[in-house]
C-alpha cells in the first residue's frame, strides 16, 4: 500500500511532464489588464467610425452618440460585436491575445489544439460571469487542482504558461 501511494504522485507528474504549467492568477490578471487597455482603444476607434459615418446617414451635424431607443441598442450591439470579435479572432487564430502574448499565456482546448468559435463564445460569457460574481471565477484558480477559472471549465479550454526561450 505504501508503494502504490508513493508511486502515485510520480506517475501523475510524469503524465503531465510535457504539459506546460498553469499560469498564476497574477499573470492572468496582468494579461487581462493589458488586453483591457487594448480593447478600450479598439472600442474608441469603433466609436470614432460611428461619429464620422452617422452624420452621412442621419444628415446634419450630430453632437451625441445614440444612447436611447433603437439607435442606442444598435450602437451597444455594434460595440459588443467589436469586443467579441477582438477576443474570438485572437483566440481562434493564434491561441493568444496581445496581452496573453506579452505575459506568455496560450489558450487551448482540452487536447492541446486551437479552440473553436463556440468555445470562444462560451469562454467570453463565462468570463463575464466570473467577473460579475465579484471576481470569484478568477479566484477559483487558487483552489482548482488544475489552476482553471470558471470560464476555463465552462468552455472546455485551458490557459497554459509558455516560458520564453532565451536567445543566444
Amino acid at each position: 500500500m505504501t508503494d502504490s501511494n508513493a508511486s502515485s504522485p510520480s506517475s501523475s507528474s510524469s503524465d503531465h511532464s510535457d504539459t506546460p504549467p498553469s499560469p498564476s492568477l497574477f499573470r492572468r490578471l496582468a494579461a487581462l489588464l493589458y488586453d483591457t487597455l487594448l480593447v478600450a482603444g479598439v472600442l474608441m476607434f469603433g466609436t470614432l467610425i460611428v461619429i464620422l459615418v452617422l452624420p452621412v446617414f442621419v444628415g446634419g451635424d450630430t453632437q451625441a452618440l445614440p444612447s436611447t431607443g433603437l439607435a442606442g441598442w444598435l450602437f451597444k450591439a455594434y460595440l459588443g460585436l467589436i469586443l467579441v470579435g477582438f477576443f474570438a479572432v485572437f483566440w481562434i487564430r493564434s491561441g493568444r491575445t496581445l496581452g496573453m502574448q506579452v505575459w506568455g499565456l496560450h489558450i487551448e482546448d482540452q487536447h492541446g489544439g486551437h479552440i473553436t468559435l463556440v468555445q470562444a463564445l462560451k469562454r467570453m460569457f463565462g468570463a463575464i460571469l466570473s467577473i460579475a460574481c465579484g471576481g470569484l471565477g478568477y479566484l477559483w484558480i487558487l483552489f482548482d487542482a488544475e489552476g482553471c477559472a470558471w470560464h476555463d471549465r465552462i468552455s472546455g479550454t485551458r490557459i497554459r504558461w509558455v516560458p520564453k526561450v532565451k536567445k543566444r
